[in-house]
């Protein structure tokens, strides 16, 4: 997969150096980076023994070639020149449509307008290397914390104090649906962010990457995360954003004609996000086990997301107008304190809910399946 994906890299930068002049031949172009990406994907399980990274390998694969096509074929990148003594994009040397094309190469919120945003933060470099580093040390020992206190700390005072077993079996029960959300929200954040800080450190300190191009952090704050819409939209990455928004967009826009602004149109393209975020963790899993666990669950709980945001849209409206009706400002400082606990508990609650869900259907048809193979052989 290494090899592959070297190759992907070369020819991505080729493709953008040097873009095709013509609308038909750039989609081509991209129907070629395919080849090498779709070696490396489907071999992404023989990149190092450890499921997680391999996992996090095969989404990065899969996201970057949207952010390529959408590079390519959606933006139409191409190097432009800034100095005021040419007005030619042919006059550009090799050297300055590789460094142009470079840059863009991995920039998922690149904006589409023909130039990388403005800095991402006012660090200097040495001050941006040291944020990371620190980054670096604090989440691994997080992490380690976690699954020393998961593995050793738990299970000892679930054994040396025991409670009424009624009691215990809530509690049990209560902590390891929370402890499904933490895992999924949080300790996987830690797990991205780590990765991202060492690869920020190597890429800005081996003088790869400017330092300004680079973000301090993958995620937003989790205090921001009081509705599942702002989950996703505010505490979550936004890796696939800009790419898959713009792919849908064009489906949408582009082939369906769908008025701009319109609600019905908001919510179908929202939906289509979530479905084919779904469907690229479930092209991941179907590598990872080889077609031996059901794969379509995860596609589904990713589409479900849309249930919860609609409600939330519905409940405010709701909210507001009975706060009008009761003359109270929505503005007060008591009114926003218990939208945010109500909020914050909707979400963990949501989580909870739906999490366990989805492995419970996952489960149940990976069963169903297996039975279904044992009747066939």
């Amino acid at each position: 997969p290494i090899v592959a994906t070297l190759f992907a890299v070369l020819y991505a930068l080729l493709i953008l150096a040097f873009p095709p002049s013509k609308s038909i031949t750039r989609k081509f172009s991209i129907i070629f980076l395919a080849c090498p990406i779709s070696v490396a994907f489907f071999n992404h399980t023989k990149l190092y023994p450890n499921a997680v990274l391999c996992s996090m390998f095969g989404r990065f694969l899969l996201i970057w070639f949207a952010h390529m096509s959408h590079m390519v074929c959606i933006v139409e990148y191409a190097p432009t020149d800034t100095t005021p003594t040419k007005d030619k994009q042919e006059d550009l040397d090799w050297k300055q449509r590789t460094k142009q094309a470079w840059t863009v190469l991995f920039d998922y919120d690149f904006n589409g307008r023909g130039a990388q945003n403005s800095a991402k933060h006012s660090h200097a470099r040495t001050g941006f290397l040291l944020h990371h580093l620190n980054q670096i040390v604090m989440f691994y020992s997080t992490m380690s914390a976690y699954e020393t206190c998961v593995k050793t700390y738990i299970p000892f005072l679930r054994k040396n104090f025991p409670v009424d077993p009624s009691i215990g079996q809530h509690l049990t029960t209560l902590y390891d649906l929370f402890k499904i959300p933490l895992n999924w929200s949080i300790i996987s954040m830690l797990h991205f962010e780590l990765y991202h800080s060492v690869f920020a450190l190597l890429f800005v300190g081996l003088g790869l990457d400017a330092h300004h191009t680079w973000s301090l952090a993958l995620f937003g704050s989790i205090k921001d995360a009081w509705s599942v819409r702002r989950y996703w939209g505010k505490y979550w990455h936004k890796y696939v954003y800009y790419s898959f928004s713009a792919h849908v967009r064009a489906v949408t826009r582009g082939w369906m004609c769908l008025q701009k602004g319109c609600i019905a149109t908001r919510l179908l393209e929202n939906t289509l996000v979530f479905t084919v975020s779904g469907l690229m963790h479930s092209m991941v899993s179907y590598v990872e086990f080889e077609g031996r666990r059901d794969v379509w669950s995860i596609a589904f709980w990713f589409t479900a997301q849309m249930l919860p945001i609609v409600l939330e849209t519905l409940a405010q409206k709701l909210w507001t107008a009975v706060l009008g009706r009761a003359s109270i400002s929505r503005a007060s400082r008591q009114v926003r304190i218990f939208e945010r606990i109500i909020g914050y508990l909707w979400v963990l609650s949501w989580f909870m809910w739906s999490i366990p869900v989805y492995e419970i259907m996952r489960d149940g048809l990976t069963l169903e399946m297996m039975r279904r193979r044992a009747r066939e052989a």
